[in-house]
């Protein structure tokens, strides 16, 4: 199976299982997808490790009278986010889950499995901070740590079982085509994100 495919079954089994194990707050739930997301590229054959540092994503308003960058940046002594990366691709659910804790009322976003890393769009900043080893585990405490190990227990499970190709929730943005190719398709994130990149530089954002 593919990188991609591979990424898209990975990143339904984990949204699932983040959306049911923590129905209050899944969107919030960074560290647990990046676990996920990485034991289950790694037990399909990838090199995957975890990586953190500060994130940053277009969002606008679903009738586009608001619009900005929105994430989790600036982060002081620890990473304010955790993401995936995976064969020069940047994995990570953190976008798709930007409307549900935003400021008004946002366009739905899609998922991320971005590449090349090093050419990242206006539109979508990651920096990393740190890159952990791909047999990294969680140094917390006995109850955290023993959550995270059902978490991805369920996780596995859940990818055993699936028959056939997943549909995400959302599109799947892996470049500047597929978000030419969404945009096209009327998807109004897509179609803004173009208008934005094009209206600024890259000195005027934080990083």
């Amino acid at each position: 199976m593919n990188l991609i495919s591979t990424i898209t079954r990975s990143l339904y089994v984990v949204d699932r299982s983040l959306r049911k194990e923590f129905l209050e707050d899944y969107y919030k739930r960074c560290m647990y997808a990046a676990f996920g997301t990485t034991v289950l590229l790694q037990d399909a054959g990838f090199k995957a490790n975890i990586a953190g540092g500060d994130f940053l994503a277009f969002v606008v308003a679903r009738f586009e009278q608001r619009a900005g960058l929105q994430g989790f940046g600036l982060g002081a002594d620890q990473p304010s986010h955790f993401w995936v990366e995976v064969d020069d691709t940047i994995v990570d659910v953190g976008p798709h889950y930007l409307p549900d804790d935003s400021r008004f009322p946002a366009a739905s976003m899609p998922f991320i499995a971005w590449s090349p890393v090093s050419k990242l769009p206006l539109y979508l900043r990651y920096r990393r901070n740190v890159q952990y080893d791909p047999r990294a585990r969680l140094d917390s405490t006995p109850e955290i740590a023993k959550r995270l190990d059902a978490f991805i227990a369920t996780c596995r499970a859940r990818y055993a079982a699936q028959s056939g190709q997943p549909k995400l929730r959302s599109w799947l943005l892996t470049g500047g085509n597929s978000l030419e190719t969404a945009a096209r398709a009327g998807d109004a994130w897509a179609q803004n994100a173009i208008r934005f990149a094009n209206g600024i530089k890259e000195e005027q954002i934080p990083f």
